[in-house]
């Protein structure tokens, strides 16, 4: 079956446990210098290490294009800051919103 999500968001990597896809980071922003992570994990399945393990493989993946691998996060989303926290990962910016 074909993916149509697939074919813009490469590289995409993932991780497989027991014949299941469990854990997944893909490309979701690309420009010609950087691609944007975007990652996803089974709620079942957080908490074991999947998630840095398929980041640090796209990040090796978006290297070999030659472009910069980057990570972003929310302020609240503290599952996501470990995973950057796990990988070494430098805080670089912020956003904020205007009302």
């Amino acid at each position: 079956m074909a993916i149509p999500e697939l074919d813009v968001s490469q590289p995409c990597v993932a991780l497989v446990h027991q014949n299941r896809a469990v854990s997944i980071c893909r490309s979701v922003r690309i420009t010609n210098f950087a691609h944007e992570a975007g990652i996803e994990t089974l709620k079942e399945y957080r908490g074991n290490g999947f998630a840095p393990a398929v980041v640090a493989a796209w990040a090796i993946a978006v290297r070999k294009l030659g472009c910069l691998p980057l990570y972003s996060t929310l302020a609240e989303n503290h599952s996501s800051q470990s995973v950057a926290s796990k990988l070494g990962l430098a805080y670089y910016g912020s956003n904020f919103t205007i009302a």
